[in-house]
C-alpha cells in the first residue's frame, strides 16, 4: 500500500539518513509513522528557541527502533526531477493523483495544472520503476526528486505497535 509521498533536494540522503534512521524530530515521515503507530510526543524549548521533539516514552530510543524497523521493512520508488521546485510541485500532484492515495500525507498543496500531461507521464514512470528496499537505498541518487514509500502493513494497524507510556 502507498504509505507516504515525499520530495527532497537529495532524495537518497533524505531516505537513507533521515527516514530510515534518525529520530522523529528530523523527519516528518517518521513523525507521521510514529503518530499512526500510536505514539505521542513531548516538546522542550531549547536555549536557542527551537523545539526539541521526542517520543513520550521513558526510553524514546525503544520507540525509535520500532519506527526504524517498520520503515526499513518497506520499499521505495523514486523519480529524479530537474530541480527542488519541480520536485515539490510534482510531489503535490502525486499525493492528489496516485491510487490508492498515500495514507500518511496530510499536506495537499497546489501544483501547476499546466504541467498535468508531463506529471501524468512522470507518475507512470514513478509507479513503474524498480522498488528499492533498505539495503538497496544506497543506490538512490542524491539529486532532487520525489519518492514513494510502500509497505505491506498500515502503520495504524502495525504489528510493531507495542506502545508503552
Amino acid at each position: 500500500m502507498h504509505i507516504y509521498v515525499g520530495d527532497g533536494s537529495k532524495i537518497g540522503t533524505r531516505i537513507k539518513n533521515q527516514h530510515c534512521g534518525g529520530n522523529v524530530e528530523g523527519s516528518s515521515m517518521r513523525k507521521l509513522v510514529a503518530r499512526a503507530m500510536g505514539y505521542t510526543f513531548t516538546q522542550q524549548r531549547r536555549l536557542k528557541g527551537s523545539w526539541k521533539v521526542r517520543l513520550d516514552l521513558p526510553n524514546p530510543s525503544t520507540g525509535e527502533k520500532q519506527i526504524t524497523n517498520y520503515i526499513r521493512n518497506g520499499v521505495w520508488k523514486y523519480i529524479v526531477c530537474p530541480s527542488t521546485i519541480d520536485a515539490k510541485d510534482f510531489q503535490f500532484y502525486v499525493i492528489q493523483n496516485i491510487i490508492p492515495a498515500p495514507i500518511l500525507n496530510i499536506n495537499q498543496g497546489k501544483w501547476q495544472e499546466d504541467m498535468q500531461p508531463v506529471y501524468q507521464n512522470m507518475l507512470q514512470q514513478l509507479l513503474n520503476c524498480q522498488a528499492h528496499n533498505y539495503d538497496q537505498s544506497v543506490n538512490i541518487p542524491t539529486e532532487p526528486g520525489v519518492y514513494l514509500f510502500i509497505h505491506d502493513e498500515d502503520p495504524n494497524n502495525s504489528t510493531h505497535n507495542s506502545v508503552q507510556a
